[in-house]
């Protein structure tokens, strides 16, 4: 119980940095707009290639996604930036629920992001979606969304607590890592064997690959095994984050190596 209440405080707070953020206006008429103008140089580079197989590809794999992972590492980094860390090393507790809590409002704004994105990219381009699809790609998206935010919390975890200053370049090379290897602009079966395992470890690729199926025509049952490896990719990130975050405060609770960032 004292889990999720110390999670929904850090909600709290992740909501307060929600609003400092954007209003309503900013949000439609600057983050959506930026998320629309990239999914849209996309699609020129679709139509270029002249075929409508890759366009269909490119729009869908970056509508689904937009946004998501976006911010989450500079989040975890607030705590400490504002010299709020070393206080929160100093209870003795886990710190678990409160990285979670804090920046899984951005989660929440992931989804609204690529839904609103599919649903303009549809009827901007007429991709003709099947109903049935369309009924299930809230909830594939918010288990994308999910474990992403699993993976991506880990990373802000280890980064706040090991140099807070690189936030935006962790943050920046994580997306390019999703965006090159996941599937969302070339199949992952493009990149060597290697490659692939790596993306198989990540978040989104089999989400992704879910969310293909459904929206080509596929039925439910055949996404399912897809959607069970998203689960377990997404659990396994927070098994890792379980593991290694209070072990971690431990040792610098021991050492006394806090500081203000």
């Amino acid at each position: 119980m004292k889990f999720w209440r110390v999670y929904l405080l850090g909600l709290r707070m992740g909501m307060r940095d929600w609003t400092f953020f954007w209003t309503w206006r900013s949000w439609l008429g600057g983050w959506m707009l930026r998320l629309v103008c990239s999914i849209l140089l996309w699609s020129l580079m679709g139509k270029m290639m002249g075929s409508t197989e890759t366009l269909r590809y490119l729009l869908i794999g970056n509508a689904v996604t937009a946004g998501i992972g976006t911010f989450i590492v500079a989040s975890c980094c607030w705590d400490r930036m504002e010299g709020t860390y070393s206080l929160l090393v100093a209870a003795p507790a886990s710190l678990v629920p409160l990285f979670l809590g804090r920046p899984s409002i951005w989660a929440f704004g992931w989804v609204a992001s690529a839904l609103l994105s599919t649903a303009l990219v549809s009827f901007g381009f007429d991709l003709a979606l099947p109903w049935k699809g369309l009924a299930v790609l809230p909830l594939l998206i918010v288990i994308v969304s999910v474990s992403t935010f699993f993976c991506t919390a880990f990373v802000g975890t280890m980064v706040a607590a090991t140099a807070p200053q690189a936030r935006n370049i962790a943050n920046n090379w994580l997306l390019i890592l999703f965006s090159a290897i996941c599937g969302i602009n070339v199949p992952t079966a493009f990149w060597p064997k290697w490659v692939q395992i790596v993306a198989t470890a990540l978040p989104i690729t089999h989400g992704l690959e879910a969310i293909r199926i459904v929206l080509s025509g596929g039925g439910m049952m055949e996404a399912l095994p897809q959607v069970g490896l998203e689960l377990a990719v997404g659990a396994a990130w927070l098994i890792v984050i379980l593991c290694t975050l209070d072990r971690m405060t431990d040792r610098a609770r021991i050492k006394g190596t806090i500081d203000f960032a």
